[in-house]
């Protein structure tokens, strides 16, 4: 059966030349009913119009916000730049490919759309891993903090992020390790192998499996130390309860200031548990079956498990205001024209303060 699309030699030795519009036939989307992709389209849009703003407005709100300049910040900022450049660059090519059931932007924009993508992915969940290790580091270490989490280390830790997972895909780009093109098994510009040589696998341990494992360690043993730490408080505080005098009036916290921080960073851990285990949820079901199984699945589950990981880069910004009043603070902030007002007793660190107003 015909179609409009042009297959050449180079195509089929695998090499899309600019002159190969890929529009129809031989793609995955073909055979998707026309309502499926229709809802996808809606769904990449409406991410689009969250995305791109919401993670704008994080960068530019969490910026100006002076009293949470720090490292979390700082990793926070790293994550939301990622996000946006998702948003801003891949998902519009999403919704083209989904609308022409194919690509119709040339070879290069193939090959920068995949590399932007897993570099992306890998950058957002380092970030969330550089978070969780900064939060390790603050309650099991609190005495190498300081060094650790200085300005120059602190620049040289991010650079670090962005230098590793673009350069990890450095190779594919040049078609060394695989290389990026048209897959027609996925409908897009995925990685493809050469002779049976792919990183699919080794991205999947490196950029994701292990990034989770760490920071499943380092969340079970924060909360480990917390609950040691609230146990050892209130023992304390009951043998206090015990051998003070009735005459001696009540019994005052043993550091109010510190009970207070301890709070605020449990609350901060807690929200960045949350946009962990968010990634993990949209990012794992499609990750699997690229590792390990046949992509060409039922097409309402295919386009489900995209659809999931489209949404993973907007749905941060709504997790920071529902869990975040200082972050929703900062919003608001953003849209005065005064600076915001330091509120009697409330302490305000310094951009090397390693504590979170939450």
């Amino acid at each position: 059966m015909e179609d409009d699309t042009y297959w050449n030699e180079d195509y089929y030795n695998g090499h899309l030349t600019s002159s190969t519009p890929i529009t129809h036939g031989g793609s995955l989307l073909d055979d998707y009913p026309s309502s499926l992709l229709y809802f996808a389209v809606f769904c990449c849009v409406l991410f689009i119009t969250i995305g791109v703003p919401g993670n704008l407005l994080t960068i530019c709100a969490l910026t100006k916000a002076k009293k949470l300049h720090n490292a979390t910040t700082a990793f926070i900022i790293n994550l939301s730049i990622a996000d946006l450049l998702f948003c801003g660059f891949n998902l519009p090519l999403v919704v083209s490919t989904f609308l022409h059931r194919g690509w119709v932007h040339g070879e290069l924009l193939c090959q920068l759309f995949p590399f932007f993508r897993y570099s992306n992915v890998a950058v957002s969940l380092f970030s969330v891993l550089a978070i969780t290790i900064n939060r390790y580091v603050m309650i099991a270490h609190q005495q190498f903090y300081p060094r650790l989490y200085q300005f120059w280390s602190l620049a040289a830790s991010i650079l670090a992020i962005w230098l590793f997972s673009f350069g990890t895909l450095v190779p594919t780009l040049l078609g060394v390790w695989g290389r990026f093109g048209f897959d027609p098994k996925v409908g897009s510009c995925s990685i493809i192998p050469v002779n049976n040589k792919s990183p699919k696998a080794f991205l999947f341990i490196v950029a994701f499996g292990l990034p989770c494992i760490v920071i499943v360690i380092c969340y079970v043993r924060i909360f480990w130390i917390v609950r040691q730490t609230q146990k050892a408080a209130r023992k304390t505080q009951n043998q206090r309860t015990r051998i003070t005098p009735d005459h001696s009036g009540p019994i005052k916290p043993l550091d109010p200031k510190r009970a207070k921080r301890e709070a605020r960073d449990l609350r901060l851990i807690k929200m960045i548990l949350v946009i962990f285990f968010s990634f993990v949820a949209c990012y794992l079901p499609v990750t699997l079956v690229k590792v390990f199984g046949k992509e060409e699945t039922l097409p309402v589950t295919n386009i489900c498990g995209y659809i999931l990981i489209f949404m993973s880069a907007c749905i941060n910004p709504i997790i920071y205001v529902l869990m975040s009043t200082e972050y929703r603070k900062a919003y608001k902030d953003l849209f005065t024209w005064k600076n915001p007002q330091r509120r009697p007793g409330v302490e305000l660190p310094s951009s090397g303060s390693h504590t979170s107003k939450m």
